[in-house]
């Protein structure tokens, strides 16, 4: 059942994946492979809250990267 969920990661309204094979719901980005985990009900109306509640707490956030640091700006604290 691919949806359109908001992902934080990329900050759009992606495709995901669900799994509700446990007691949660699991859905997975088809873009970046971040999954949320939503608790299961037999109600789609509570999905629906859910996700919009999801997207507004996380709509505008910074997504956390990979920090590579800069030799050169490393290098110039060895001479301090």
């Amino acid at each position: 059942m691919p949806k359109q969920i908001f992902c934080a990661a990329c900050q759009l309204d992606t495709p995901h994946t669900a799994d509700l094979s446990g007691p949660e719901l699991v859905v997975t980005c088809s873009v970046c492979g971040q999954f949320n985990k939503f608790p299961a009900t037999k109600d789609a109306r509570v999905y629906t809250d859910l996700f919009a509640r999801h997207k507004a707490a996380n709509l505008g956030q910074i997504a956390a990267v990979e920090y590579i640091p800069d030799p050169d700006v490393l290098s110039a604290f060895d001479n301090a």
